[in-house]
């Protein structure tokens, strides 16, 4: 009996709901053919019109493309190591402290050696002994905490 009437009242809201979304596209159409001109975006967008194009050379694509590499590489790298980083903190706040000295540094090092070229990022290469380091202690206290349940 509810299936029925589940059925009755999808037959009695179903024809208006379609044609309703029929207008609704009929009416879209023809105001994308009302526009349909060279400055229709314009039209429909107003903000995107006042955006200029950029006249870069291809010097200063490069060296934006590094920064936004080296951008999404200290994302990557510090989403994984700094969960890492407090695990081994609470074990060994001091030597972890160190550690992420020398990461910090490093990846200092590395995005201002990027940022002049990719080949130069190499210089900031020994935040991966910080990093190391901070792994080891992770693993050192998980290791100390199993050995003490």
């Amino acid at each position: 009996r509810a299936d029925r009437r589940a059925r009755q009242v999808y037959r009695d809201l179903c024809p208006p709901l379609v044609a309703a979304a029929a207008r609704l596209r009929d009416r879209r159409r023809s105001r994308q053919e009302e526009i349909g001109h060279p400055a229709a975006d314009a039209l429909r967008y107003p903000r995107d019109a006042e955006i200029k194009a950029l006249n870069l050379s291809s010097d200063q694509v490069d060296s934006y493309m590094c920064v936004q590499r080296m951008h999404q590489n200290n994302v990557e790298f510090l989403s994984c190591y700094f969960p890492a980083m407090l695990v081994a903190m609470l074990g060994y706040p001091a030597e972890t402290y160190h550690a992420g000295v020398v990461v910090l540094v490093g990846r200092m090092v590395m995005a201002l050696g990027y940022y002049g070229g990719a080949k130069k990022r190499v210089f900031g290469g020994f935040f991966h002994f910080g990093e190391y380091y901070t792994i080891y202690l992770a693993g050192k206290f998980a290791y100390d905490l199993i050995q003490g349940a």
